[in-house]
């Protein structure tokens, strides 16, 4: 048997595909390579767009939580603002990346913190308004509208209600902080006022009163039903009917009474038939009116305003007795305050008194009359000296003529003139005139038969008129 040299069979067609194969899985590879570092990428850069903006984001509520803070220096907010704020990022995040547990309710928070600047600007506004709203019941205290500081019961630690609204009303020193806190599943305005941390609403019923959740009452403003039922006792005036009156058949019957005035006159009058009243229409509704009050509102109302003595025990309801002391109470204060209770049908003028003035010019008049006598008054000359004693400034005299013997023809005493040829009752009139004496009282006293015993007969004083 000959040797037979083997023959190799090597397809390299074959290898060549192999080949060709491990090219395109290398080159697949390595596309895929870039293709994951190119989605990386693109996640990273979207990831970091989504931390970006959530931290604009949260920079401009910051922001804008700064300005309130900035414009109310005399409060300290606390740090749940802050800590809601940066919260805002984390559920930002967390939504737009798809990680977010419960997306709805994580937008719902979002929605809540992008407001917390408006919450915050809000609340504030709304404890001024109450602060004003309490300074103004505050100054009121005790009567209609305002405080019931009687109704509030301290505790024996800690801040008072009085404390807490003085607190809040920057009236007294105390730790007054502002934040936000969360109340069933909501982010709300909170308070803290010395000890006692309330809610917006909190504080709405703690001025509200008991009845709404409050720790005092507000004494009931029953003014306007009050002056509404006053209106029922009155009718329209017949000579206008325009105009309302009491109506007459409340005192038409009444006994005539009397009364002077601080000025001495006299005023007749009769007071109106207030059991009367009780059983008309007004009294009516006065009982009606002060039934419709809460049991509270009658316990502050009565204790004070009605009460004169004893009073209710707050928080306990009135029983049958107290309840009709409260409404009889009600009546007599509408009918006794809101009704006129008088009708004038007299008046007698006091007896007029002289005034000061009066008095004086009496006392001048009387001593001018004994300081000025018709026996000094006969001469020109001698009345001149007299009214010159007498303090007359306005005299001038007036001679004859020009020459230097001249001789003295006339006076002028406050413009009027007195002659040499008249009478010393004549002279006495015109020089009481220019002493400040009315003319009817320096006739009278001229005519005096003191001052006429002087006179001539052929120029005896008939009187004269200046």
């Amino acid at each position: 048997m000959s040797y037979r040299n083997p023959k190799q069979f090597i397809d390299t067609q074959s290898g060549q595909h192999y080949r060709n194969l491990i090219k395109s899985v290398v080159k697949t590879g390595d596309d895929l390579a870039k293709d994951i570092i190119r989605k990386n990428a693109e996640v990273a850069k979207r990831n970091n767009d989504i931390i970006t903006g959530a931290e604009k984001k949260e920079q401009q509520i910051l922001s804008k939580y700064g300005d309130v803070t900035a414009g109310n220096p005399a409060f300290n907010f606390g740090e749940g603002f802050e800590y809601y704020i940066n919260q805002y990022s984390d559920l930002n995040i967390a939504v737009d990346t798809g990680r977010s547990e419960n997306p709805v309710a994580a937008r719902q928070r979002m929605a809540e913190i992008e407001q917390l600047p408006v919450t915050a600007k809000e609340g504030l506004a709304g404890l001024i308004e109450m602060t004003e709203d309490l300074i103004e019941k505050a100054d009121q205290r005790g009567q209609m509208g305002g405080l019931d500081l009687s109704s509030m019961v301290d505790p024996k630690e800690g801040t008072s209600d009085l404390e807490a609204l003085l607190i809040m009303a920057d009236q007294l020193r105390g730790n007054r902080s502002f934040n936000v806190v969360e109340e069933n599943g909501k982010l709300i305005p909170a308070y803290t006022l010395g000890d006692r941390t309330m809610t917006y609403t909190q504080i709405q019923n703690y001025l509200a009163g008991p009845e709404s959740g409050g720790v005092f009452n507000s004494i009931p403003d029953e003014t306007k039903s009050y002056t509404e039922a006053a209106k029922l006792a009155m009718v329209p005036d017949p000579n206008d009917p325009q105009k309302q009156i009491l109506n007459p058949k409340y005192y038409e019957n009444q006994p005539d009474q009397r009364k002077v005035d601080n000025k001495g006159n006299t005023i007749v009058f009769k007071q109106i038939n207030t059991e009367m009243l009780k059983n008309e229409p007004i009294g009516q509704t006065l009982k009606a009116d002060g039934a419709s009050l809460s049991n509270t509102d009658k316990i502050s109302f009565y204790n004070n305003i009605l009460a004169t003595d004893n009073q209710f025990e707050y928080g306990k309801l009135l029983n049958k007795e107290e309840e009709e002391m409260f409404i009889n109470s009600y009546v007599d204060y509408g009918l006794n305050n809101y009704v006129q209770q008088q009708h004038q049908v007299g008046f007698i003028e006091a007896p007029k008194e002289p005034t000061v003035t009066q008095v004086e010019y009496q006392e001048k008049l009387e001593s001018l009359e004994e300081r000025i006598q018709a026996s000094d008054l006969f001469s020109l000359e001698e009345t001149i000296a007299l009214a010159k004693g007498l303090g007359i400034k306005s005299l001038d005299e007036v001679y004859d003529s020009e020459e230097k013997d001249a001789k003295l023809d006339t006076i002028k005493v406050g413009g009027r003139e007195i002659t040499k040829d008249m009478t010393p009752a004549q002279k006495k009139k015109i020089i009481l005139m220019g002493l400040g004496i009315k003319e009817e009282d320096a006739e009278r006293i001229s005519q005096k038969k003191e001052n006429t015993q002087f006179d001539s007969p052929t120029s005896r004083y008939k009187g004269i008129s200046l």
